[in-house]
């Protein structure tokens, strides 16, 4: 994440939050807050979402405040106890990510996403190291992927990309 300042990147995380409400809310989709869960947060989950036609769902809701042309996806949270980052180890089944600046939010399927990232070299794509000041000075390192990525929709994970209106209560999908 851009971000070096802990309650920075929570305000934008939860503004990450925020809108995958309005979209849950835009569809009627029934869902419970669960990003202050403890054990959801373990799991790298902030919602679980109810439908009629499945009993239930998990959805995780990333943001980062800048776009750049791509999406992160984190492979290590803290690099001094090489701790697994969330795109290996949440247990989501959908995951949002919103960009702040262009009010973009990527939707993706969260096991297709883990299936595929276990499927490439990381080591060759471009990879990013941010401090994260959750717990002391570390860093997260995060693969960025270029959101034009053909890769990404032939392989399944990138369901769709939305824009989030002027007025803040519903996104337009733009592909």
């Amino acid at each position: 994440m851009e971000t070096t300042e802990w309650k920075t990147s929570c305000r934008i995380g939860q503004k990450g939050e925020n809108a995958a409400k309005i979209l849950m809310e835009q569809f009627n989709v029934p869902y419970q807050d669960k990003s202050k869960d403890k054990i959801f947060q373990r799991m790298d989950v902030d919602f679980l979402l109810t439908h009629q036609n499945r009993e239930w769902q998990f959805l995780e809701a990333k943001a980062r405040a800048k776009d750049y042309g791509d999406i992160g996806l984190e492979l290590v949270t803290n690099d001094t106890k090489n701790t697994i980052g969330w795109a290996y180890n949440s247990k989501c089944h959908l995951l949002t990510y919103y960009i702040d600046s262009s009010r973009k939010m990527y939707v993706c399927d969260g096991p297709r996403q883990r299936e595929w990232l276990n499927s490439i070299d990381t080591t060759r794509r471009r990879t990013t190291k941010a401090p994260n000041y959750s717990n002391g000075v570390l860093y997260s390192h995060s693969i960025m992927l270029p959101v034009s990525l053909p890769e990404a929709k032939e392989a399944g994970w990138l369901l769709s990309i939305w824009h989030l209106n002027d007025d803040n209560r519903a996104f337009t999908q733009i592909a």
